[in-house]
């Protein structure tokens, strides 16, 4: 993968990765080259959607190689 970093900016999957890190209380004992703007500003990430379920070539793909639910619903856990 030879990616630049406006290629990598334009990416929905980086996009939301960094998001869900950005949102993460970091441990103070490691060194961390993100610094939790969400987090330190009280927001937090509620659902990413309301149902997540892998594509249905996706799903033949890796059927018997790896162990999945058909479908995946984000529950609150009063946070």
């Amino acid at each position: 993968m030879n990616q630049n970093v406006n290629e990598l900016c334009k990416d929905p999957l980086f996009q939301l990765n960094l998001a869900i890190w950005l949102a993460q209380a970091q441990a103070l004992s490691e060194p961390s080259h993100i610094y939790p703007l969400f987090y330190k500003s009280e927001l937090s990430i509620y659902s990413i959607g309301s149902l997540l379920a892998l594509l249905a070539d996706i799903r033949l793909t890796v059927s018997g190689k790896i162990d999945c639910q058909d479908e995946v619903r984000h529950q609150n856990r009063g946070n």
